[in-house]
C-alpha cells in the first residue's frame, strides 16, 4: 500500500467511488464541490492506494481560501473514508496515522480537528456507517475530545445545522503536551472556526454575529475551549 496525493483523475474516481458513498448529503459538497475545493488548493488530499487503486482518502483543510501555503496553527481533517476494498485492514488507521504526520511536519499546528457524530444522538448504524464504532477507532487512535458546543457550519443553508456533532483534536503541538488539558487553544480554535463559517456563507448580523443560535454559540463559547479528559 502506498500513501500520496492523487492527481485530480485519480480524485474523481475517489469522489465517486468513496467519498459520495460515505458520506449523507448534509456532511460533504457534491461532486463538483469535491473537484472545485481541488482544483483551488482548498483541501490537502492523501490516498492510500492498492496495486494502483484508490482505497482510502483523507481531505484536510487550513485555510479556506486557497490563497496561502504558510504553516497553520489550526488544520482540519474535514473527512476520511475508507473504500469497500479497503475495509477491515487497517488502511484507515494507516491512512490517519499518516495524514497527522503529514500535517505536522507542513505545519507543526497547535491542533489538527475532527468532527465526529454523538453516538448518543446519532444511534443508528446505516450505509454511512456506525457512529459509536468511529468514536472509538477515534479514540484508539489518540483522539481527545474538545469542550465546546460544536455547530458544523452547513453545506446546504436551506438546511438546519446538523444536531449532535462533537469537535476531537487528534494531533498537534496542545497533545504533544504532558496535560493537554491545560493548554490554551481558544483563541487560535476561534479563529479557525469562524474562518469555516464565513467560508460557509453563514449569514450574519450587522454587528457581525451570526444568526443561526447555534453557530453563534459555538462562536462565544470557543475563546474558552478546553480539551477533555
Amino acid at each position: 500500500m502506498t500513501v500520496r496525493i492523487p492527481s485530480r483523475e485519480e480524485f474523481a474516481q475517489i469522489i465517486d467511488d468513496i467519498l459520495i458513498p460515505s458520506f449523507p448529503a448534509t456532511e460533504r459538497p457534491d461532486r463538483s464541490g469535491f473537484l472545485e475545493m481541488f482544483d483551488d488548493g482548498i483541501i490537502f488530499p492523501l490516498a492510500s492506494f492498492v496495486d494502483n487503486q484508490p482505497v482510502a482518502i483523507s481531505l484536510s483543510i487550513w485555510d479556506f481560501s486557497g490563497q496561502t501555503t504558510a504553516p497553520a496553527d489550526v488544520v482540519l481533517i474535514a473527512w476520511l473514508a475508507v473504500g469497500q476494498a479497503g475495509r477491515g485492514k487497517g488502511v484507515g488507521s494507516s491512512l490517519l496515522h499518516e495524514t497527522v504526520n503529514a500535517l505536522s511536519q507542513r505545519h507543526d499546528p497547535l491542533l489538527i480537528l475532527l468532527e465526529v457524530e454523538d453516538p448518543q444522538i446519532h444511534t443508528l448504524v446505516s450505509e454511512y456507517g456506525n457512529p459509536a464504532a468511529r468514536i472509538r477507532f477515534y479514540e484508539h487512535a489518540g483522539a481527545h475530545k474538545i469542550d465546546i458546543p460544536f455547530a458544523m457550519p452547513r453545506e446546504d443553508l436551506s438546511q438546519d445545522v446538523l444536531p449532535g456533532m462533537l469537535l476531537y483534536g487528534i494531533g498537534g503541538r496542545a497533545l504533544a503536551q504532558a496535560d493537554p488539558q491545560s493548554v490554551d487553544i481558544g483563541k487560535q480554535l476561534a479563529d479557525f472556526l469562524r474562518a469555516y463559517a464565513l467560508a460557509a456563507a453563514e449569514p450574519q448580523s450587522d454587528d457581525g454575529s451570526f444568526t443561526h443560535p447555534e453557530i453563534e454559540r459555538m462562536m462565544q463559547y470557543a475563546p474558552k475551549a478546553r480539551f477533555i479528559g
